[in-house]
């Protein structure tokens, strides 16, 4: 630890080498900083655990030191690149000892830490945390407590107090971003751990952290009303960075899920203040991902109120815009966003402002939420249709209804549910439409193609699971969500060809939602137009050579139902049969990893047991092809030992375990034959 404290700071305390750096550090750094050295933070921070005698008062020490630099660098007018680079790396390293995160969105205090402050005998003045948060806060003095696991967390609200006076008297230029955003940053961690916990998600709880920052303390009230500040804060000052902005509004997400917190920020004053300026206008941020933070936020805030209050507050906050939004695309108006710059921004702005408020849905506000953002939706069908060659336009809108669905599929009836069906077809079909008109007039839209696609697939997904998790009884089953599927499907995959495949991401989704789609609808499937079963036939045979393990594993499964389904469909059986086969061969020839041997297996298991007689097509077409009789003479026998010696097999777990037992035989006697 004490090695990789020296390697990040500036001499005389550390090692580090600022030679080569410029002026500036951009904030891009910093973000880099917390992915590219996320492992090995995670690791110094339970390093750092181990020994919190000693590792948390260095960091207090050192932050505090620094925090006195700044008053003085900024009372001289002076900037120090190499202060501002401790600093960033010194409160990371608080944020990483102090919590712990089994996920990212998971943040609690390390059992370690809790068993430290149970053990440890320093007593706690609230006065004096008290006194010291009124009148001293930002001042740089001493500390007023000696406890290990406290002192850190005051020093950095000292830290942030000192940035927040220096903003205040306009010093804004003679501070650094990154600095700002990772005290911010710090703070979501350490806040959403230690900021009124919620004793119930831990075994025990000392006494020291319920006591300072607990629901029903001063400091605990006080702290939700300073933690708006420093975001207004960073909004304001810093309203060009983005990364600042994203990681304000992150700790005010923080602050909104937990519904102790959330109580105390509707009734603060700033709080206010910042809704105020977000209905008024008044507050622009400078990202798409800003505006949907900010807008989840206060969706997942209003949860917290009492029902009666839901609609009211959505009114009052998001009434305005949506209003507005509505009576724009529901009128001539919508046919002039595309060609004019300002309003084609207004309605991006109000399609993440939506999309936001999707991400926020909980069980309880979904119905207030679904009667606000479905008019939305359908007037996004009108902005697509003249909107075409506007890709921005294109793709919020897409982004927007893949929220709907994820967040609300599950959650709303049965009317809200085919509303939006109808709605989600409708959008469907309309990118369709403008996709083959804009490919027939414009070269080199790739990018923006694989993305929309990739978009439309994670749609039917998301629709998809409103089967999976069906529990109705069979006689009130809704096969509205199959139809919407399955006729979604033959609208995207015309659009879909080997070269959009190579990207992964976007072949990742497509295998796993048409292996979905064949288990869960396989009989549907196979009933699909002649022209979208070749091209999706065509597309699994292409997956089993250009792609991983994991593509290839969707196929088997995708093959192996659609086998069970086609027993009285010989002309499918035929297109199935050409996947067999290809399989069969890389067998032969080794080219399939041997860790798929088991679901290859249970592929051809049901391929024979309900194809037969294509299956033996398939044997004959493989032997003829062989000019060595031997080599024929090998291959009747191996592929006759995979024909079951009874009839009566069928596809049970007993059966597929006798049979992958024969199949590694098979791939041992086949392996080199086939040419």
């Amino acid at each position: 630890v004490e090695c990789f404290v020296k390697c990040h700071l500036a001499p005389p305390a550390g090692i580090r080498d600022d030679s080569d750096d410029g002026d500036e550090i951009d904030l891009e750094t910093e973000e880099d900083d917390r992915v590219k050295y996320r492992d090995q933070l995670e690791i110094v921070g339970s390093l750092a655990r181990i020994n919190l005698h000693s590792t948390l008062p260095h960091y207090s020490a050192l932050l505090m030191e620094r925090a006195r630099l700044i008053r003085s660098l900024v009372e001289r007018q002076e900037e120090c690149t190499a202060l501002y680079e401790d600093i960033h790396w010194i409160v990371l390293l608080i944020g990483y000892t102090l919590a712990d995160a089994p996920t990212d969105s998971d943040l609690t205090i390390p059992a370690v830490i809790l068993d430290f402050l149970a053990k440890q005998d320093i007593q706690i003045s609230v006065e004096a945390l008290q006194k010291h948060i009124e009148s001293q806060l930002g001042s740089c003095g001493e500390l007023p407590t000696q406890n290990h696991v406290i002192a850190p967390i005051i020093a950095l609200l000292d830290m942030a107090a000192l940035y927040q006076d220096v903003l205040s008297k306009g010093g804004c230029h003679t501070l650094s971003p990154q600095v700002y955003s990772s005290l911010i940053w710090a703070l979501t961690r350490v806040m959403s751990s230690y900021h009124m916990p919620n004793e119930r998600d831990y075994q025990f709880i000392p006494a020291s952290v319920v006591t300072t920052f607990g629901a029903d303390t001063s400091i605990g009230q006080w702290l939700t009303g300073f933690l708006v500040e420093k975001i207004i804060s960073g909004l304001v000052y810093y309203s060009s960075e983005q990364g600042t902005a994203e990681d304000c509004l992150s700790l005010l997400q923080a602050c909104a899920k937990n519904p102790r917190v959330s109580q105390v920020l509707m009734k603060d004053d700033n709080f206010k203040k910042l809704v105020e300026r977000y209905t008024s206008g008044v507050l622009v941020l400078p990202s798409h991902k800003a505006n949907r933070m900010l807008s989840a936020a206060l969706t997942i805030i209003m949860s917290h109120l009492p029902t009666s209050e839901h609609e009211q507050f959505m009114n009052s906050v998001f009434g305005p815009i949506r209003d507005s939004t509505v009576e724009m695309l529901f009128s001539a108006k919508v046919s002039d966003i595309p060609s004019s710059p300002h309003l084609t921004q207004q309605v991006l702005t109000a399609l993440d402002t939506f999309h936001g408020i999707a991400a926020g849905i909980v069980t309880k506000i979904v119905d207030v939420v679904f009667t606000t953002v479905i008019p939305i939706l359908e007037g996004s069908v009108n902005l697509m249709k003249v909107s075409q060659h506007v890709q921005p336009i294109t793709r919020s809108i897409l982004e927007l209804f893949c929220a709907v669905a994820d967040s609300g599929i599950l959650q709303i009836d049965k009317k809200q549910t085919h509303r939006l069906y109808d709605t989600c077809y409708k959008c469907l079909k309309c990118y369709s439409d403008s996709a083959s008109k804009r490919g027939a007039l414009i070269v080199g839209v790739e990018d923006d193609r694989h993305d929309n696609i990739l978009l439309c697939l994670e749609l039917l997904s998301h629709l998809c699971s409103k089967d999976f998790f069906n529990f109705d009884e069979p006689d009130s089953y809704d096969e509205t969500s199959s139809r919407l599927v399955l006729v979604g499907l033959d609208i995207i995959v015309p659009h879909i060809d080997v070269e959009l495949l190579k990207f992964p991401k976007l072949s990742n989704e497509f295998f796993k939602l048409i292996t979905f789609i064949c288990e869960v609808y396989p009989g549907k499937v196979v009933g699909l137009p002649e022209n979208v079963v070749d091209q999706i036939v065509l597309m699994l045979k292409v997956g089993l050579n250009n792609y991983n393990d994991d593509i290839t594993f969707y196929i088997f499964n995708a093959v192996q139902a659609l086998s069970v389904h086609s027993a009285d469909q010989p002309h499918f059986q035929k297109k199935i049969g050409r996947i067999i086969k290809h399989t069969l061969l890389l067998i032969s020839g080794q080219e399939l990893s041997a860790e798929l041997y088991d679901t290859a297996a249970d592929m051809v298991f049901s391929f024979i047991c309900k194809c037969r007689e294509e299956y033996l097509s398939v044997v004959n077409e493989i032997v003829v092809q062989q000019e060595n009789p031997t080599s024929q003479e090998c291959l009747r026998t191996a592929f006759s030992a995979l024909i079951p010696s009874s009839t009566t097999n069928t596809l049970t777990r007993r059966d597929k375990g006798k049979f992958s037992k024969i199949f590694e035989n098979f791939a041992v006697n086949v392996y080199g034959i086939c040419r």
